[in-house]
């Protein structure tokens, strides 16, 4: 085997493991990504949950005060804001 096979195989197991390395990268930030949407998605539910007891609080005359707990304390100190 003469030098230039030689240096040819190292350069060919080098690109090898750097292959090995970028697929695993990338399947890490696709991984990340993934996970990073769905708690956004579970965040943007929770915001749009509160949001619409906000709206019903103000429908019904709720102080908006009284909804920071859960939601059965906020119902029962309904209020007249007339």
């Amino acid at each position: 085997m003469n030098e230039r096979e030689l240096f040819l195989k190292e350069k060919l197991a080098i690109l090898r493991l750097l292959k090995k390395r970028t697929v695993s990268l990338i399947s890490q930030r696709i991984s990340l990504i993934v996970l990073m949407n769905v708690f956004v998605t579970v965040i943007n539910k929770y915001i749009d949950k509160y949001a619409m007891r906000m709206e019903e609080a103000i429908i019904k005359g709720v102080r908006i005060t009284s909804l920071i707990g859960d939601g059965k304390k906020a119902r029962s100190r309904k209020v007249a804001t007339k």
